[in-house]
């Protein structure tokens, strides 16, 4: 991390004064969270989380070398050899000390939220803007109320751009980190049916969404998908600018043409100029609008920016195209959500020569008490994209469901066991695949059984190829 605080600019970020600070002139450079990993003159957070408690870790942060601590007020050895504040929640702790290093810096950040595609969108903005600027970005997807703050305080003050990820379960997650954060611009790529367990209704979490946009000022720019209407009329009353983007003809932003290629790979044409995707599927063409959106705001160079958009490369389980022999697989199995689901099903149909187009679908979770009809409703709305639809787990049965209703084959197992068994003994060449999961179904476990059994069956086959050839000298 690159955030240097001065004792006093703990107290000053906390509002809290310590209850021991043997050196008045303690600096810390570095703040962290995990013990293990903890050096000389760090300054060490204990969080309170589900799993684990950092405040039962403390004692061992400063025996790792830390000279400065925040937790609760506790007693642990060694507590008064270093600076030490207390505090009643340390998440908050954490993001109070963030808020205050953003503020002591000039980088421009860029925040960006959505139901789908947000890491991809944040990858692609960030590889854009990095083309003329030092650019920092969430890594990975760490874009919750842990992620975010340690993200700002990754940033460097040499850093013209941040490109900061937020993501959310549950009411209320968005607006404190938008308020930490400070984001001149804001990214909205789409609103869809996710985690509703945990906030109720899309409505819901269109509300969760726009606390990104009511965070910026009259001054700032919301960048939006204006492809779906309850953005469209949501951004009406807001006061900061706005700016849509998306396929359809009413957008700001709105491609020429576009087009896949035999691999689902996106190109488009704006203002005469193609841009070259190494991404896949209709969906990263619309994400790359935004970085294109985002760049023209930055003052970037058409050509600057279609250089950066065709860095980008596909993330871990993210419409992952492989190939196995004569197989060629998608792998989507990070996350999922009714809209995502058909979207990556619509990309399987961009790969050509396909002999016979399979969905291998898990379980989408946390739909709440709609995931039944959310389900069924996935498995109609397969139709005309896929061939035949392999159902993993009870969970997910009612895919099957509506499946069947649409007219299209299905399979269901209630297990992976089952599922990889079937499709290792069932796949073909020049089938092409689909799987697709939220993250909790551990469909990557199935796609890691059907992968060896592909390639093993290539292998296989050419070796008989080539002894059969041997034989005919």
């Amino acid at each position: 991390m690159s955030a240097r605080f001065a004792a006093l600019d703990v107290t000053a970020a906390l509002g809290v004064d310590p209850t021991s600070l043997p050196d008045p002139g303690a600096v810390f450079e570095r703040v962290t969270l995990d013990s293990r990993r903890t050096a000389a003159d760090d300054l060490f957070v204990a969080i309170r989380g589900e799993r684990h408690d950092g405040n039962a870790f403390l004692a061992a942060a400063v025996r790792e070398g830390a000279t400065g601590a925040v937790g609760e007020d506790r007693r642990f050895e060694a507590r008064g050899e270093i600076a030490f504040w207390p505090v009643e929640d340390g998440r908050g702790a954490l993001q109070r000390l963030a808020h205050y290093h953003r503020r002591r810096l000039s980088t421009t950040v860029v925040g960006v939220t959505g139901s789908n595609g947000k890491t991809t969108t944040k990858e692609l903005i960030a590889a854009v803007l990095a083309q003329a600027f030092r650019t920092v970005r969430t890594e990975g997807n760490l874009n919750n109320q842990i992620g975010v703050p340690l993200t700002l305080l990754s940033i460097d003050v040499h850093d013209r751009w941040a490109v900061v990820e937020m993501g959310m379960n549950r009411p209320g997650e968005i607006a404190p980190l938008a308020a930490i954060s400070e984001p001149s611009i804001g990214v909205l790529t789409n609103v869809a049916a996710s985690h509703l367990e945990g906030v109720g209704s899309i409505e819901a979490v269109l509300e969760e969404k726009l606390a990104l946009a009511r965070a910026l000022g009259p001054g700032d720019l919301l960048v939006y998908c204006g492809d779906q209407a309850i953005l469209r009329e949501a951004v009406k009353t807001l006061r900061c600018r706005t700016l849509s983007y998306g396929l359809e003809a009413e957008n700001d932003l709105v491609p020429d043409s576009w087009s896949l290629d035999e691999e689902g790979r996106g190109a488009f044409v704006l203002e005469g100029r193609t841009y070259r995707l190494r991404l896949a599927g209709r969906h990263n063409v619309v994400n790359a609008l935004a970085a294109v959106a985002v760049g023209r705001e930055a003052g970037l160079s058409p050509g600057r920016i279609a250089v950066g958009l065709a860095e980008p490369d596909t993330l871990p389980m993210r419409m992952q195209l492989e190939r196995w022999g004569e197989v060629v697989a998608l792998v989507d199995c990070y996350n999922a959500n009714p809209e995502s689901v058909l979207s990556a099903a619509a990309t399987l149909t961009s790969l050509g020569g396909a002999r016979r187009r399979i969905a291998v679908l898990g379980e989408m979770l946390e739909l709440g008490e709609r995931s039944e009809a959310l389900h069924q409703e996935v498995g109609r709305g397969l139709s005309g994209s896929v061939d035949l639809v392999v159902i993993v787990g009870e969970g997910a049965a009612p895919i099957a469901d509506g499946a069947e209703s649409a007219g299209l084959e299905s399979r269901l197992f209630a297990d992976r066991g089952g599922a990889i068994a079937w499709l290792s003994d069932h796949v073909e060449p020049g089938d092409a695949l689909l799987f697709k999961a939220s993250r909790g179904a551990a469909l990557e476990t199935v796609v890691g059984a059907v992968r060896a059994a592909c390639l093993d069956a290539a292998a296989n086959g050419a070796a008989a190829r080539g002894s059969t050839s041997g034989r005919g000298r």
